[in-house]
């Protein structure tokens, strides 16, 4: 009897364990960490970009903008709209008179890293991609 106990104890404290072997492609995936500070340098110079790179619509799991090029928006967790849109062959920097802003960088994987600055004073780091 004590036995099978110590056997049934055995294979509880494996199945309880088994997780902690898993390889990394078999936990759950959590989301990503904010984008690093600064902004990551980007190598897009040597890449022939057309200057319209960046406009229409970026998601991340919080915020969406949407860029033309003569206005910007921003919906989600915060919201924002400006008329103030400087496209150039990596960066995007928008802003509008109620000093909300938003500096990014386009990476050579073509996602979006930047971090929006709103009126408040608060700063959201986000990674963004095509919807």
């Amino acid at each position: 009897m004590k036995k099978a106990l110590a056997l049934l104890l055995l294979i509880a404290c494996l199945v309880w364990a088994g997780p902690v072997w898993a390889g990394d492609d078999d936990l759950p995936q959590f989301p990503k960490i904010a984008p690093p500070d600064p902004l990551p340098d980007t190598e897009c110079k040597d890449v022939a970009q057309p200057l319209t790179w960046g406009l229409g619509d970026w998601v991340s799991p919080t915020l969406r903008i949407h860029v033309e090029k003569t206005s910007w928006s921003i919906s989600g967790s915060v919201a924002a709209t400006g008329t103030n849109v400087v496209l150039e062959e990596c960066r995007l920097n928008l802003s509008n008179d109620a000093e909300s802003t938003f500096a990014g960088v386009r990476a050579l994987d073509g996602h979006l890293y930047g971090a929006f600055g709103a009126a408040n004073g608060k700063i959201k780091r986000l990674e963004f991609t095509r919807p």
